[in-house]
């Protein structure tokens, strides 16, 4: 599977999580920017940014944050074009950032590309909109998430929030501490294990892999 190709299934598997929320998500009026925006403070808030104390950034969960924005971000871009298109942009981003030389990011250059895309983000939020592209892949690269690492972590992420729905996370059913851990850190050893184990559809061997854990919970929790 090549780059433009796993954009493209990364932005099908998104239309199809968000139409389980909403077959007409397109249509609802979502605010997908202000979602970016929100999850950029929440990045923020991992990686550090507080120069009256000392802090160390939780690199696992920084990845984890710029995964969820990157939903967000494929949801806005579905409202502004058809998916072929996305992906072919995409592409084109990648080719020329893979044509410039590498760079080593400052941590204040990290937290300005946080800055950047949501302040970009903000700008559009409530409005028509722009696409967001540019300054979401300069994030990833500024947090070392290769496109192949961010489709692995996507495909992980997509699993769960398709588990959520499933057990109630809209109706409030959902158990979302898993003896005495959130379920995005079992998300990570579970996706590790499917990694390493096996071949084949990623997705639904992960899906099944949550389930006899979450039905433990469940069970621990009656």
């Amino acid at each position: 599977m090549n780059g433009q190709q796993m954009v493209a299934e990364m932005l099908r598997l998104q239309d199809g999580f968000n139409q389980v929320v909403n077959p007409q998500w397109k249509q609802a009026g979502y605010q997908w920017a202000r979602a970016v925006w929100v999850e950029c403070g929440e990045l923020m808030d991992h990686f550090g940014y507080k120069w009256w104390k000392a802090t160390k950034p939780d690199a696992e969960q920084c990845l984890l944050e710029v995964v969820d924005i990157w939903h967000f971000v494929m949801s806005h871009e579905l409202t502004l074009a058809d998916a072929d298109q996305i992906a072919k942009d995409v592409s084109r981003l990648l080719e020329f950032a893979g044509s410039s030389p590498t760079r080593e990011w400052t941590d204040e250059e990290r937290r300005r590309c946080i800055d950047r895309l949501a302040m970009r983000s903000a700008a559009f939020a409530g409005g028509d909109g722009a696409s967001v592209l540019v300054e979401f892949w300069e994030l990833a690269d500024a947090f070392g998430l290769t496109l192949e690492g961010l489709f692995t972590r996507y495909i992980g992420k997509n699993a769960l929030n398709r588990f959520r729905q499933h057990n109630g996370y809209k109706e409030g059913r959902y158990i979302k501490q898993w003896q005495g851990r959130e379920d995005n850190e079992v998300l990570t050893e579970v996706l590790q294990r499917c990694l390493t184990e096996g071949q084949g559809d990623l997705l639904a061997r992960v899906l099944a892999a949550l389930q006899p854990i979450y039905d433990r919970v469940v069970a621990g929790s009656a």
